[in-house]
Parts: C-alpha cells; structure tokens; sequence
C-alpha cells in the first residue's frame, strides 16, 4: 500500500469512531474546512508518556466523548497495551490516561505535576473552595524549589484563569486578595452566598455594599 494511501482504509479500527467529523470535513463550505486529522504516533513503551498524553488530548477533542477511551487504547502498540489489558480500563479518556500513566510512565515527574497544574479548570458544579484546594496538590510537587509565596501566587493565577464564570472572576479581582489565606476566605464567603445567583447593583455577593 503506498505511503499517501487514505489512513481510514489503512487503520479502519482506529477512524471508525470519526464518521461524524470526516463528513463535516467532506460537506464544509471553503470557509468551514476543518484542517486534515493527523493522528498521534502510537504510544511505544519507554517513550515520554507525558508528551504522547498531550497530543492525543489535542487530537481527541474533535471526537465525540463516548469514542475516545477506546481510540486512545487503538493508539497503543501491542507492547504497551500488555501493560495495562489487565487493569480496569475506565470508559472516561481523562481516567484512563491517568491510569496509563500510572502503569506505563512510573512515577510523575515535576513537569506532569506542572502540566496537570496549568490544565486544571474549575468542573460544572464544583465549588470554588474545592477548586481551589484541588490546586494546592500539583503545585505542591510542582514548584518543589519554589517559595511557600511564589507557589501560592501561582495557585491564585490558576484559580482565576481556570474559572467557570468571567463574574465571579471579576469579584475576585474587585477583591484583589493579598494572599491564598484571604483568596480562600473570599472563595467561602462567595460559595455560601450563592456566586451563581444575580447581585443587586453597587453590593457585592458577600452582602458588602460597595462604597
């Protein structure tokens, strides 16, 4: 078969679950194409994990959520996948990244603690106490050489870049706290008081009238 030959017919296992896209790609007009997909090498046992983890995250987003456990374990090789066919492989693609991780890359190195750090968005539904507190962990490890200060600013970059709704960030920022101590004060007071509910004009979700 010739190099340029069509990857569906070369791996039909591994773009069965694309139907949906490639025809979205096929009736686009010029100015909706959807540039080629170009899958991810298949994952070789003693090769950076973290790296591979990365680009199948970038590369699945296109594909619906319930095909995406299944297309990553197609992107092992038959060495890799020994390694892990007798665990319990999760439906979920971010669970079973995690325990491919665990079985196939070993330990986490500072810079998957510095990865998961930056990707950490707040989840539907999640209070803002308990994102927060989930940062504290991966910072942690991390930021090992870094100053209990320095390492606390980067938890309230995180918090503030990695939150559901731009209103609640602007009350933080109108709060502008000083330290993770008066962030996680402020978070409290934000999550008791419904931060999702409509504030009056010129008072603050906390119940402060602004002056």
């Amino acid at each position: 078969m010739s190099e340029f030959s069509s990857p569906v017919k070369e791996f039909p296992r591994l773009f069965g679950p694309f139907a949906e896209v490639v025809a979205k790609m096929k009736t686009a007009s010029p100015y909706e194409q959807i540039p080629p997909l170009i899958a991810p090498a298949r994952f070789v046992l003693r090769e950076d994990f973290g790296v591979w983890k990365s680009q199948v995250r970038h590369y699945f987003r296109r594909l619906p959520s319930s095909h995406r456990a299944d297309a990553v374990i197609n992107l092992l090789t038959l060495e890799a996948y020994k390694s892990v066919m007798d665990f319990d492989l999760p439906d979920d693609m971010d669970s079973l990244l995690e325990t491919m991780r665990r079985r196939l890359a070993g330990p986490k190195t500072a810079f998957n603690y510095r990865e998961e750090f930056y990707m950490r968005q707040q989840r539907p539904q999640e209070s803002l106490i308990h994102y927060m507190g989930s940062a504290r962990h991966p910072s942690r490890l991390a930021y090992l050489m870094y100053t209990v200060e320095e390492r606390n600013s980067h938890i309230l970059d995180r918090l503030l870049a990695g939150l559901r709704e731009p209103r609640v960030k602007d009350e933080l920022q109108l709060w502008s706290p000083k330290d993770l101590a008066a962030a996680e004060s402020m978070t409290e007071i934000l999550d008791r008081n419904g931060h999702r509910e409509k504030r009056p004009q010129g008072v603050f979700a906390a119940g402060f009238r602004q002056e």
